[in-house]
């Protein structure tokens, strides 16, 4: 459909501007060539500022070199090119190409966070129905780690306090700064609620901002792998940033979404109240927190995708910055103290729809003095206090007490079908209704007891026991696994029961348990109530 006019053909091809890291008589510029659109076997090159004929045969093409125009290469056989994309394009002036009468493949609609429902990687892409689910990140939990390592620098602000929590001196005697974080577990937060208000905002800002807004060029993004970076819509300045905070408040977050009257409150108010974002995995650092009890020594991170759009651009403090943002010049803050103070930059958003926290990261910080500690907590299995597809997973079940049963969603349903069928002997079964129970007091007293068997068998060592587990029982290892936990294994459960919060060195297991409907509703609330000494119970005394 696009008007074009090649004129007379030549054999003759000209390739503008080589890279700058090679040469033009550079071997390499036989595979450069092919990101241009021709594959062009130039070999040795003679170079010339002035036109002139056929070369001798120690050369194989011409680089012609005129003074204030564009360099081009001659070449004189047909068989040294190879067309390998062939392009077709109109010419136009610049106030063309900003026009809104463009073809129909670069609309909005169909590319990048526009392109779909949601993100293609996602479980749920197809999913139509409302959703709101956690995926651990046993895919992308290496690649978190290298933006982590990758946007580190050993710098210290004003904000960073020590493990005394005051503000470290100067020297930090005490090696309080540290050396670099290791990940210990993440998980991917999919939610429809949500990415659907963030999607709206992004829609908003590319309708209201005509021309593409500036690149910022964020580390966090120029440092991940280019796979990730094409989910980017670059048009409307959308970036990963990291944003450090406790880890059940990141928990709530992936529950519940940003909360804009709560944001900066840790992180002060420099440039107005807002949520606020770094590129540098050492300035969100600053801002985690680890607490008491059970995340003692954990903190965390949100890698979330952030649509900054026009940022403000300031390097001193301005606590009215988000007035001009919300006047609707701006959509973000870029608080460059790189520029003015040598540290590092941020950027604040004030609509918390400007924000999808879709990564939670939970770490442990690495000291110079303690490396081999830290490596060797980072590979050691790492569990949630409680499962992270629990609505009450940010909560502390030793300090806030809950009980509540939550209907089963469909992949729960559909998991618990599987589990049925794949583990009876006889016809089948169909699940009519499944609730999943989540009571603070039953799980710390499970947790209480599972405390106990890991007591170690020499009376206090740091060595955890290992029991054996079903298949090695009767000597032959390739059978007697426990069928829920095959089953478990061999289809995506992890946001509907996780094996990552299973304890297999202590063979914690699904099992099924047979009752009555009156029964298994009165153990859900209040627990199982084992009878000892006497004849009260469903299920005899054949095992005692």
């Amino acid at each position: 459909t696009l008007r074009t006019s090649v004129g007379n053909q030549h054999m003759n091809a000209s390739i503008t501007e080589s890279p700058p890291d090679s040469p033009p008589d550079s071997p390499s510029r036989k595979s450069k060539a092919r990101s241009i659109g021709l594959r062009s076997a130039l070999r040795r090159l003679a170079r010339t500022p002035r036109q002139r004929p056929g070369c001798a045969e120690q050369y194989d093409s011409t680089l012609v070199e005129p003074e204030g125009e564009q360099r081009q290469w001659v070449v004189y056989s047909c068989n040294q090119i190879y067309p390998e994309f062939a392009l077709i394009y109109e010419r136009c002036s610049p106030d063309q190409l900003e026009g809104t009468d463009q073809p129909a493949y670069w609309d909005l609609s169909r590319t990048r966070i526009f392109g779909s429902v949601y993100p293609q990687y996602w479980m749920h892409t197809q999913t139509r129905t409302q959703f709101h689910d956690m995926y651990p990140g046993h895919q992308f939990l290496q690649t978190i780690q290298s933006l982590a390592d990758n946007t580190w620098k050993d710098k210290r602000t004003r904000d960073r306090v020590g493990t005394d929590g005051l503000r470290i001196p100067k020297g930090d005697p005490r090696g309080d700064m540290p050396s670099g974080i290791r990940v210990l577990s993440a998980w991917r937060i999919e939610s429809s609620e949500m990415w659907k208000r963030y999607r709206g905002f992004a829609e908003r800002v590319a309708e209201r901002r005509a021309k593409p807004c500036t690149d910022l060029q964020v580390k966090s993004v120029l440092r991940l792998p280019w796979v990730a970076r094409r989910r980017l819509e670059s048009s409307i300045n959308e970036v990963y940033l990291w944003h450090g905070t406790k880890v059940r408040a990141a928990l709530a977050i992936a529950q519940h979404d940003f909360r804009i009257d709560l944001a900066g409150s840790g992180a002060g108010t420099m440039y107005g109240h807002g949520a606020y974002m770094a590129e540098s995995s050492t300035k969100a650092d600053e801002y985690a927190q680890d607490e008491d009890g059970y995340y003692k020594g954990v903190f965390a991170l949100l890698l979330c995708r952030v649509c900054l759009g026009k940022a403000y651009y300031t390097t001193s403090r301005n606590p009215d910055a988000g007035d001009k943002v919300k006047a609707g010049e701006y959509d973000s803050t870029c608080g460059d103290r790189a520029a003015s103070a040598n540290t590092y930059r941020e950027f604040v958003v004030y609509d918390a729809d400007q924000v999808y926290p879709e990564y939670v990261v939970l770490y442990s910080r690495g000291y110079a003095s303690d490396e081999d500690n830290v490596r060797n907590l980072a590979q050691a299995p790492f569990q949630m206090q409680l499962p992270v597809y629990w609505r009450n997973t940010h909560l502390n079940p030793y300090s806030e007490s809950f009980a509540q049963q939550f209907k089963a969603r469909q992949r729960t349903y559909d998991l618990i079908q599987k589990l049925v069928e794949g583990t009876s002997t006889w016809i089948g079964a169909k699940v009519v209704d499944a609730r999943r129970v989540e009571s603070s007091q039953m799980w710390t007293r499970y947790v209480d007891f599972k405390a106990t068997l890991h007591d170690s068998s020499d009376g206090g060592a740091s060595q955890l026991r290992r029991f054996s587990s079903p298949n090695e029982l009767d000597g032959n290892l390739e059978k007697g696994h426990a069928l829920t936990t095959v089953i478990m294994q061999d289809h995506d459960a992890e946001c509907v029961i996780s094996l990552d919060n299973f304890d297999s060195s202590i063979n914690e297991l699904l099992l099924w348990h047979g009752s009555t409907p009156e029964a298994v509703a009165s153990i859900a609330k209040e627990g199982f109530r084992i009878a000892r000494g006497s004849n009260d119970t469903a299920h005899g005394a054949r095992f005692g």
